[in-house]
């Protein structure tokens, strides 16, 4: 390839006003860079023109966003080793990237198109939470493209994206979580409440929790996987096992009492349950399972917990709902954060404290009571 002559640097006059560095290539085309200062452009320049010569750097052929993004994310998600359950949600934030983008050629989106995209989405009337997540995918291909020369420069680096407010969610207090398990004792999602009342863990690690995970002599469970219900590519929903979100999420858990007998019972009415299903039962080994042995579906899941809280008069809350409750009363009986957070499966403490900070300002009250109760006592 040969050398290139030259190369020129330049402020635009208008607009955004960015320092554009070119060279000439192959064909009577031109090579550009763009920066935010002279120097950057100068250096990006010279990398550029070294990069052409030394045979690193081919003039790309124009792509559009729609056929960019599910190459970028077949790649990125091997590279990355992505959940399949991440996977997914990816692909699903790319129908309303393409509504907008998908004809468009990866280097004319700008920073201004990206702009106007996020306030018409929040106008539409999507949550700031949600707009957020798309505007993340599309930054995620767009900084990938502009590291592989796809594009000269990244558009969403300057995007201002919407601020989102934090879901706190319903808690159940320690009274009305006992009210829940006492009411649903006849239901057959009794034995699955009070696991994640007493635990805290995750709808998808209860829904693919093995009799082999739990040792009820020892009074403990390892939580080794989860489960998400997710379409393949024709759009065909399958149960997908992976691991659980995070590294710590691997984690053992000493089990209170009252899971201990909840779970006895249960293994007692499960085999009768097996007995009776007869061939029709799949061999899974699941704790929490269906009239035949498979995957408790979300879906009467879902319907049989509303049920159960309007009956008992509790507050509509979700079921992951369960899981911060769970660790809501545990901070609240004065148990220590990191123990919380490993019962959790959090990474970090942070993670743990960033969530719950909420609960710790009546505990530094209740503290301070006591100290000045101490004192007080020690003065008389």
């Amino acid at each position: 390839m040969s050398r290139p002559t030259e190369g020129s640097v330049y402020q635009r006059k208008s607009g955004d006003k960015r320092w554009v560095g070119s060279f000439p290539v192959e064909n009577g085309k031109r090579k550009y860079v763009y920066a935010k200062t002279k120097k950057e452009a100068k250096d990006k320049l010279k990398k550029a023109m070294q990069d052409y010569e030394q045979g690193r750097l081919v003039a790309a052929t124009p792509v559009t966003v729609a056929a960019y993004l599910p190459e970028w994310l077949r790649v990125y998600s091997v590279t990355a080793n992505l959940k399949p359950s991440t996977v997914v949600s990816y692909r699903q934030r790319f129908r309303r990237i393409f509504e907008r983008f998908g004809p468009v050629k990866l280097q004319k989106v700008t920073t201004e198109m990206i702009q106007t995209w996020l306030v018409d989405l929040l106008e539409e009337g999507l949550a700031a939470k949600t707009v957020r997540s798309h505007f993340i995918v599309l930054s995620m291909a767009m900084r990938e493209a502009y590291e592989h020369s796809k594009i000269s420069l990244d558009p969403c680096d300057r995007v201002k994206v919407p601020k989102t407010q934090k879901y706190t969610g319903l808690v159940l207090t320690p009274v009305q979580a006992g009210a829940l398990v006492v009411h649903a004792k006849e239901s057959r999602l009794a034995p699955m409440l009070t696991v994640a009342l007493g635990t805290g863990m995750r709808k998808g690690e209860l829904r693919s929790l093995r009799w082999d995970d739990v040792d009820l002599e020892k009074r403990t469970l390892q939580v080794r996987r989860n489960v998400a219900y997710l379409p393949d590519n024709l759009g065909k929903y399958h149960h997908v096992e992976g691991t659980p979100k995070s590294e710590a999420g691997k984690r053992p858990i000493d089990l209170p009492q009252f899971v201990v007998e909840a779970l006895r019972t249960h293994h007692a009415q499960q085999a009768e349950a097996r007995l009776a299903a007869g061939p029709r039962w799949e061999n899974k080994n699941l704790v929490f399972c269906n009239r035949s042995g498979g995957y408790y579906n979300l879906t009467v899941l879902y319907r049989q917990f509303k049920r159960l809280l309007k009956s008992a008069d509790l507050p509509e809350i979700r079921f992951h709902d369960l899981r911060h409750s769970a660790a809501t009363i545990l901070i609240a009986m004065g148990v220590h954060v990191k123990v919380v957070s490993e019962l959790l499966g959090h990474s970090s403490v942070a993670i743990t404290l960033g969530i719950y900070s909420h609960v710790l300002p009546g505990m530094q009250r209740e503290a301070m009571n006591d100290l000045d109760a101490l004192y007080r006592q020690n003065q008389g």
